[in-house]
C-alpha cells in the first residue's frame, strides 16, 4: 500500500497553523512514516493577509511543502469544475476547491484535509482522494 499524501486546503492550513488537535495529530503521524505534506500555492492566496496573523501559518509552512499551480494542473481543475457543474451551480465558487483535487491528483494516493468535503469528494469523483474535515 502506498504512503498517502497529505494535501492542506485553506481551511486545513489554519487549522493545522491554530494547533488543530486531528491535523496536528496527522502531521505527526504522516512525518512518522516520511510521508508527503502538501499545500498548494493557491492556498497560500487564501490564507496569507501580509499582516503579523501570518506568523503560525508561516511557521507550519515550513514543515510543509508548497506545490506550484503549473499550467496542466491549472488545466486540469477547469475540467474537474467543468465537470461538477451540473450537480452544482456556482462553478466559480469551485476553482480553488478544483486546483486542490487536481494538484491532490499528482500525488495519489491522496487525502485532502478540508472545510469542504462534499465539494472535495463532488471534484475527485472515483479519483484516490480522500477527503477529511478539518
Amino acid at each position: 500500500m502506498s504512503t498517502r499524501t497529505i494535501v492542506l486546503d485553506s481551511e486545513g492550513l489554519s487549522s493545522l497553523a491554530r494547533g488543530g488537535r486531528v491535523q496536528s495529530a496527522m502531521l505527526a503521524a504522516v512525518l512518522k512514516r516520511h510521508a508527503r505534506v502538501i499545500v498548494p500555492a493557491v492556498i497560500l492566496a487564501e490564507t496569507l493577509t501580509g499582516k503579523p496573523v501570518d506568523a503560525p501559518v508561516r511557521a507550519a509552512l515550513r514543515h510543509l511543502t508548497i506545490i506550484p499551480i503549473s499550467e496542466g494542473i491549472a488545466a486540469r481543475a477547469g475540467a474537474l469544475r467543468t465537470a461538477a457543474v451540473p450537480q452544482r451551480h456556482k462553478p466559480r465558487d469551485l476553482t480553488v476547491d478544483a486546483l486542490v483535487v487536481a494538484t491532490a491528483e499528482r500525488l495519489l494516493p491522496a487525502t485532502v484535509i478540508t472545510a469542504d468535503p462534499g465539494d472535495i469528494a463532488l471534484l475527485a469523483g472515483s479519483i484516490d482522494i480522500k477527503p477529511v474535515t478539518a
